[in-house]
């Protein structure tokens, strides 16, 4: 989770290209692997007396710090609306090399741990991932995983994988093999932290490149036969925009400022729809993401589909905004909508 990608991250260097590809020859992460993961002024000319020349000397000692002070300044209204800036900051300042993207982790000249994302992974899509850690399941069997992801601008956190007990399923050859979900809400860089029995394990370091901005595609809900007619929604044509068979919008007519009401429809495995949801958004061209609705639990079958869901959702501005549903604390799925001001 082809897409189109646009992005205000600046351009990366052919090494760290390199580092952020796995080190294989032949992908590790096939498609039916993710199939099956899924099922930061001049001065007076006057000639003065030496008093006056060691003030003079102060003052034009002065000057610079002063300049300095108003450069900066103006910088950092700039770098607030820069992402490109806040980017180069931050990998500029404090030691840049833990945060160089590297897929396997290493300690004393042996690898640790290989995580394999799968597809191109765009941001606010599910993709899946595989996670090797080189120890055999005869030491791991029975202690427990998490992965916790933060992201690098903004500081973001989520937990990858909850706390999951290892088993002798997840033996895989001299390796023991975890697979999660994989959807970071943002592009850049992202640090996951694998935990084992309380203690870190290691890290790796992903760069995340951005899905696409486009608005997402409609498609028709279901046999017009089995729809629950209800006065309230008559008005509206049975037309939902995301993704068929996952996840759907209905009425992705938003407008900011303003509270909207809207339905969604989720499709998918009893498990994967249990648990706490919650709708978060973040803007193209921003690194902030936003609580827009939260609920205990996802509402029965409608309409054909697995769940549902009643929203009411308050945009801030106009402009493309990503829509992300969350399912106990897992992405679930994303919808791309462009939010109309007010006076159209």
């Amino acid at each position: 989770m082809t897409t189109t990608k646009q992005s205000n991250e600046p351009t990366e260097s052919a090494w760290t290209s390199e580092l952020s590809s796995p080190p294989f020859e032949a992908p590790m992460f096939t498609e039916e692997m993710k199939r099956q993961v899924l099922s930061g002024k001049l001065a007076p000319k006057s000639i003065p007396h030496r008093t006056s020349i060691r003030t003079r000397n102060i003052r034009w000692r002065l000057l610079p710090v002063g300049i300095l002070i108003i450069l900066l300044a103006g910088a950092a209204g700039v770098w607030q609306k820069s992402p490109v800036l806040q980017q180069w900051t931050s990998l500029t300042m404090g030691d840049s090399s833990d945060w160089a993207p590297r897929q396997v982790y290493t300690q004393d000249g042996v690898d640790k741990i290989q995580a394999f994302p799968g597809g191109e992974f765009p941001a606010g899509i599910t993709s899946g991932a595989m996670w090797m850690l080189v120890d055999p399941i005869e030491t791991m069997e029975g202690k427990t995983i998490e992965i916790h992801a933060i992201h690098r601008l903004s500081g973001y956190t989520f937990m990858e994988l909850p706390e999951t007990i290892i088993t002798a399923e997840m033996a895989y050859d001299n390796f023991t093999r975890v697979t999660s979900n994989f959807g970071p809400p943002l592009a850049g860089l992202w640090r996951y932290d694998v935990i084992v029995d309380g203690d870190k394990y290691g890290d790796v370091v992903i760069d995340v490149p951005d899905g696409s901005w486009e608005p997402s595609p409609q498609f028709l809900l279901g046999n017009s036969d089995n729809f629950q007619m209800n006065s309230r929604i008559n008005n509206f044509p049975y037309v939902l925009n995301g993704v068929e068979g996952r996840l759907g919008l209905l009425n992705a007519e938003i407008i900011s400022g303003a509270t909207n009401k809207h339905m969604w429809y989720f499709w998918g495995r009893s498990e994967d729809l249990t648990g706490e949801v919650q709708i978060t958004a973040v803007k193209k061209g921003s690194h902030e993401v936003i609580t827009l609705f939260e609920a205990k639990t996802l509402q029965s079958q409608l309409n054909g589909s697995d769940a549902s869901l009643h929203t009411m959702l308050l945009l801030p501005s106009s402009g493309l905004w990503r829509l992300m549903a969350t399912v106990d604390g897992q992405l679930f799925g994303s919808v791309v909508v462009d939010v109309k001001s007010p006076d159209g």
